[in-house]
């Protein structure tokens, strides 16, 4: 009606039409031109944020194969699976390939240019502490505790690659932040007049925009529909996108464009991470399997093709029935997941295999299972349950045995065979097998049980499985003799190692030692429990190593510790070292270390002790300064000796002399008391000069250092009776001597020492008998004698002086050797108490040993020990 009533308006001229023609055209052009400017600012700043998410995303991927490198060795270390080697060399590679990419993205991006320049260096550093790793190597660093070191050095690398991911990221997250500035400040420009001007044409479009929205809800709904079959089928919908090289018809790789939401439930990677990204960075498996050149020859055929692969993903083998179509400018891949089909063919397969292999082999299990029954070493046997009327067990009948029991009972499997076990083997009842048969039967559980049976073919071990079978049991017998009496062998060496053990942790305590031994492949240390002890720590309180026992050592001599173990390490020579400790309580210890190397099963080991020598030194230090005093002692001894040897005497000579001329000239013209004075001068100037003598004697015999030679003691005895034979004639003593051996020594002292011996026993004698002196001799081994005389020798002859005198008290026993030690006043018995002291002085020179044994009244036993070894030398007489 409109278009009527039009036709009856007057027209006014098409110059106002066209000049609205020619103004609606500008403000269509005003309105394109700043929609235009609009739209560029818009899509340059999509393009930089998309541009931006995509180096984050490189930056993530960039970084996520270090940390997946990182992750491999790390279970590495940990679990010794060498599969986790293999893709550290593959996400090396990805990593470079994703670094080339990020400087390509951020080639006007100076500052992370200069991030990315710290990358290469820092990888490596990773992957060179990766790539080093081999089982002898995580052994190594396993068994010497450097584990964690290791993944802590392996972790300090991934740290300094983490800091650079995160300055990258947040660069690019503050130029977001400046676009979506900029963006939003171009966003402001004009609109309302923008809006206005737009009200002009709006009518215009008002029709078209009807059109066109109804199109797009039918288009929305569409999607939603198709989108919704993607998202709920069980297939895999990939949409590729060829990527080419210039000049080259074929694709290079191709870009996922599309992907539903399936993938992640097989490579347990999102829809989103997966969009965008190269078939081959994302799916590595699939080029290994020519994916790539399926897709090429799709293409170029123009058709759909359907393929079915296998491929390695997470660890698990699937398989996928795929079609390949080509849509537009790339391809649909639709792909099924069918491995369960595959599997329950294989499986089927398998199963028919198995079928026919078992019936082939139930064809000879008859003939086979005879045979080795036959021939095993097992006594095998079934006994069926014979019951009583009210359905309990009396006895067992034999249905079935092996041949084997007759090596045992000397009856073959025939004659046992259909009989009552009770009257075949009553040694059954006796060692209450018939009960535990019962008790499998009743229970229905299978029993092992070792017994030991006196049979006819002698005395064995068994270990009996019985297991239940219908209403009977079955018993495989093996015969476990031997290996029981191993183990009992075995039982006794090991408490003999034991012991062993006991007494050699002992003996390290009591000898103040400690062990050790050193693995020179492994660098493993071990320390025993006293060697723990004498570092100042309990016996596993801490991991042995170097290191410890080298913080342990005093500061001074720590670097010629160190260098003295390099050297022995390295050189594998016997060391003997010593230094000081410094333990935790501050205390200083004196150590010797002694150690040799030797090898076993191929592998080098040094063992050795260490002993604390502290007490040695201060001893030492103590000896060398009593040596000092006994050297001064020894000097002033001298002296004294020269003073008595001359000065002393001299003047008593002169005393002697004057004594002698006055009882030969003025003794007839002096007093009775006079005489008694003069007779008392005489005896004291005698008993002072026999002193000296005798006090001479007893330095000599320190100073002398004569050699020893082959003394006949016969010789000896001869001598000393006939220097003593007028006192033996004068008391009328009895002498008993028997033949005696040689002896090694020095002939003047031992004369001078059985002189001694010999002349107490005559001078001790009873006033109303006659002396009778026995002398006898005895070789002893050392294990007979008195410990207290710490004998050192294999043999020792005692030589025994008996004397039936008037003896002494035997707690005077050591006292009666000391220096002027009288048992009796000086006027009962003459003498100057250094007989006996130079005697115990005389056989200490000869290494041996005196002892006295008497009581009142009874007598003296002199018992003289002398070191003994009888050679062609010193032949007994």
């Amino acid at each position: 009606m409109a278009l009527f009533d039009n036709l009856n308006r007057k027209k006014t001229g098409i110059l106002p039409y066209l000049l609205l023609l020619i103004l609606a055209i500008i403000i269509l052009f005003f309105i394109s031109y700043t929609s235009f400017k609009m739209n560029r600012a818009l899509r340059q700043s999509t393009e930089q944020v998309s541009r931006t998410q995509e180096i984050i995303n490189e930056i993530n991927m960039l970084f996520g194969n270090y940390t997946g490198s990182e992750s491999a060795g790390i279970k590495y270390l940990i679990s010794k699976d060498s599969s986790y080697l293999s893709p550290i060399i593959g996400y090396h590679n990805k990593s470079d390939m994703s670094l080339k990419r990020l400087r390509r993205l951020t080639t006007n991006n100076p500052e992370q240019q200069e991030l990315l320049n710290r990358v290469p260096q820092l990888s490596a550093e990773l992957f060179r502490e990766l790539k080093i790793l081999d089982s002898k190597v995580a052994e190594k660093i396993t068994v010497s505790g450097a584990l964690s070191n290791k993944i802590q050095s392996i972790e300090q690398h991934l740290d300094s690659l983490e800091n650079i991911k995160t300055e990258m990221i947040a660069e690019e997250y503050e130029l977001l932040k400046q676009r979506k500035a900029a963006y939003e400040s171009q966003m402001t420009l004009t609109p309302i007049n923008i809006l206005y001007l737009s009200l002009f044409t709006l009518g215009s479009l008002m029709f078209a925009y009807s059109r066109i929205n109804s199109d797009r809800k039918k288009i929305g709904a569409t999607q939603n529909f198709l989108q919704n079959i993607l998202e709920n089928t069980d297939n895999v919908v990939h949409y590729l996108v060829p990527l080419h090289e210039a000049e080259k018809d074929e694709a290079i790789d191709f870009k996922v464009t599309y992907v539903n939401s399936k993938i992640e439930a097989i490579t347990g990677r999102s829809a989103s991470n997966t969009v965008n990204n190269k078939l081959s960075d994302i799916y590595p498996f699939t080029v290994a399997k020519g994916l790539i050149g399926v897709l090429n020859d799709t293409m170029e055929r123009g058709r759909p093709q359907s393929r079915e692969v296998d491929y390695e993903i997470n660890g698990e083998r699937i398989w996928f029935l795929s079609t390949f179509a080509p849509t537009h400018d790339g391809i649909t891949v639709t792909s099924r997941d069918i491995t369960a089909t595959k599997e329950a063919e294989l499986n089927l397969h398998q199963l028919n295999k198995r079928l026919e292999s078992q019936n082939l082999e139930l064809e000879r299990t008859g003939s086979f299972l005879q045979n080795m029954l036959s021939s095993l070493q097992y006594i095998i046997s079934y006994f069926e349950a014979v019951r009583d009327g009210d359905g309990n067990i009396k006895d067992f009948k034999i249905s079935y045995i092996n041949d084997k029991i007759k090596d045992l009972t000397g009856r073959s499997a025939e004659e046992s065979t259909g009989k009552l076990a009770s009257e075949e083997y009553p040694f059954l009842l006796n060692y209450g097998d018939f009960e535990t048969y019962m008790k499998v039967i009743a229970s229905g559980k299978s029993k092992e049980v070792e017994r030991e049976y006196h049979l006819p073919k002698g005395h064995f071990y068994f270990c009996n499985e019985i297991l239940k079978l219908g209403d009977g049991v079955t018993i495989v017998s093996q015969d476990i003799t031997l290996r029981k009496k191993a183990e009992n062998k075995l039982n006794i060496a090991n408490e003999r190692l034991a012991l062993q053990n006991m007494v050699l942790n002992d003996a390290e305590y009591v000898a103040g030692v400690g062990s050790f031994s050193y693995n020179l492949s492994t660098e493993t240390l071990t320390y025993s429990d006293n060697c723990f002890r004498l570092l100042g720590m309990e016996p596993s309180e801490k991991i042995p190593s170097l290191d410890l026992i080298t913080s342990l050592i005093h500061p001074a001599d720590r670097k010629r510790f160190e260098k003295n173990v390099r050297s022995t390490l390295k050189e594998r020579k016997t060391v003997r070292i010593e230094y000081r400790l410094k333990l935790h309580d501050g205390k200083l210890k004196n150590i010797l270390m002694q150690g040799h190397f030797f090898e076993k099963n191929e592998e080098p080991f040094m063992v050795g002790v260490i002993r604390d020598i502290t007490q040695e030194i201060a001893n030492e230090i103590t000896l060398q300064r009593r040596n000092r005093e006994l050297e001064r002692t020894n000097a002033e001894l001298e002296s004294f000796n020269r003073v008595v040897s001359h000065d002393l005497q001299e003047p008593l000579r002169k005393i002697q002399m004057f004594i002698s001329r006055m009882s030969h000239t003025d003794l007839q013209g002096l007093s009775e008391k006079g005489k008694k004075y003069l007779k008392k001068v005489d005896q004291s100037a005698n008993r002072m000069q026999l002193l000296i003598r005798n006090l001479l004697s007893y330095a000599r015999l320190t100073e002398e250092v004569e050699s020893h030679g082959p003394v006949d003691l016969n010789e000896v005895f001869e001598k000393v009776l006939d220097d003593l034979s007028e006192k033996i004639k004068e008391t009328g003593a009895k002498i008993y001597i028997p033949d005696l051996p040689r002896i090694n020594g020095i002939e003047f002292q031992l004369e001078q020492l059985f002189s001694n011996l010999l002349s107490n026993a005559l001078k001790y004698k009873k006033h109303d008998s006659v002396p009778e002196i026995t002398v006898s001799t005895e070789i002893l081994p050392p294990r007979i004698m008195n410990e207290a005389l710490n004998p050192s020798m294999s043999k020792y002859l005692l030589v025994t002086m008996t004397d039936n005198g008037i003896g002494f008290d035997s707690k005077q026993d050591v006292k009666v050797f000391q220096l002027f030690q009288r048992l009796h006043k000086k006027h009962a018995y003459e003498g100057t108490g250094l007989g006996l002291a130079i005697c115990k002085k005389i056989v200490e020179n000869h290494n041996g040993h005196i002892v006295a044994k008497s009581e009142p009244g009874k007598g003296t036993r002199m018992q003289v020990y002398f070191p003994y070894k009888k050679s062609k030398l010193m032949p007994s007489n």
